[in-house]
């Protein structure tokens, strides 16, 4: 398991996220980067094929911040997902041709700014 915070920390609540191989580690990284830019700690695991939406809702109602995301290299979606929304009803879906790191840093921006209740963003500033 990869974990966003070091090893002398106390074990705090994160954002989890599963990964279905093959990704590529920036596509890993641009999320940890926008959640990190928000201080809000994260963990990454690996997974068997299945569906995005129902790894990432797992994920969410399984974190103590209700936020989980998938990385599916399989089906080439990432998926946000939030504990009180209903399974088939994510907040974010980016697709394969959509995976830009501008893209990737704001979803894990947004998923942090849903963790500390703060307006979700659209567009980097420049």
């Amino acid at each position: 398991m990869i974990s966003g915070r070091s090893k002398g920390d106390q074990i705090k609540p994160t954002v989890k996220i599963v990964v279905v191989e093959p990704v590529s580690k920036i596509i890993l990284n641009c999320i940890g980067w926008g959640l990190e830019e928000e201080n809000i700690p994260f963990e990454v695991k690996e997974t068997m094929n299945d569906s995005a939406v129902l790894l990432a809702k797992k994920e969410a109602d399984n974190s103590k911040l209700n936020i989980g995301i998938c990385i599916n290299g399989v089906s080439k979606k990432i998926i946000l997902h939030h504990r009180d929304l209903v399974v088939d009803n994510p907040l974010f879906t980016i697709m394969v041709q959509d995976y830009k790191e501008e893209n990737l840093k704001i979803l894990g921006i947004n998923a942090a700014r849903l963790v500390k209740g703060k307006p979700l963003v659209f567009k980097q500033a420049v």
